[in-house]
């Protein structure tokens, strides 16, 4: 059974236990193996849920919790003190579906890795074991798997599990408590110049919509831990996107004709 009782305790860090190994241990993991997986030409990565709850009581709120680092007598990533065991594992649940879609965005087109979360009875541990191997988990990345039966089936998030905002600021937040170091992202060097544009265009894309997420947000790229204004680097990085997302446009088009 995944770990997290119905009484508050204190991992040995000094956080809430249920937080501590159903999110912030995977978390960093997840960083250490990423590097890796990347080489992997079939590589996925799944986060393991409860499949029985009330994902409606799941609410961070502002992270407050996260942000004051975590630490007792704070019990809750919102930042309070009471605890609450049910809608704690509703949280992590929360923050592991945050971190699957923020880490599909941020990788997957770059790396092919996987990412998914499957939601599975606790009781059934043979079920990772078939979601990992099915075929159909496999050629899907960003989505949620829980299975009817004998049957895969995704499942439909809330959308609060899909807001980018608070992943990225769950990420730079969870990056902080577990001083994890997470890879910068790669791309394949090919000797084809068709695919050599493409990767560029990724590339690009990638670092395109970090800028205007810098620039909405005030906010780094994920691969910055530190919340900072835009620097005059940043802002000339920017004005140079416009240039390399213009000619990278016009480069396609090219070659695709």
């Amino acid at each position: 059974p995944l770990s997290g009782g119905d009484q508050l305790q204190w991992s040995e860090d000094g956080h809430e236990q249920t937080m501590q190994t159903r999110y912030l241990s995977p978390f960093l993991i997840t960083g250490l193996l990423l590097n890796g997986m990347e080489d992997s030409s079939d590589a996925r990565l799944t986060f393991v849920c409860d499949q029985d709850g009330n994902s409606n009581i799941s609410d961070l709120k502002d992270l407050s919790g996260f942000e004051e680092g975590f630490q007792r007598p704070v019990a809750m990533a919102d930042g309070a003190m009471e605890f609450n065991a049910d809608k704690a594992k509703e949280d992590t649940k929360l923050c592991q579906k945050l971190l699957t879609h923020l880490l599909h965005e941020k990788y997957h087109k770059l790396n092919h890795v996987s990412f998914s979360d499957v939601e599975i009875d606790a009781k059934k541990s043979d079920v990772l074991f078939q979601v990992i191997n099915n075929s159909k988990g496999a050629q899907k990345s960003g989505v949620s798997w829980t299975y009817k039966g004998d049957e895969l089936v995704e499942c439909k998030d809330d959308a609060k599990s899909y807001d980018l905002d608070t992943a990225y600021k769950l990420f730079h937040l969870s990056q902080k408590l577990t001083e994890a170091e997470w890879p910068q992202v790669k791309v394949v060097n090919s000797p084809c110049p068709t695919l050599k544009v493409i990767g560029a265009v990724t590339k690009g894309q990638v670092q395109k919509q970090e800028l205007k997420r810098m620039r909405e947000l005030g906010r780094p790229g994920i691969s910055e831990p530190e919340v900072v204004k835009l620097s005059k680097r940043k802002k000339v990085a920017a004005f140079a996107d416009k240039v390399v997302s213009a000619t990278l446009k016009n480069t396609v088009g090219r070659v695709a004709k």
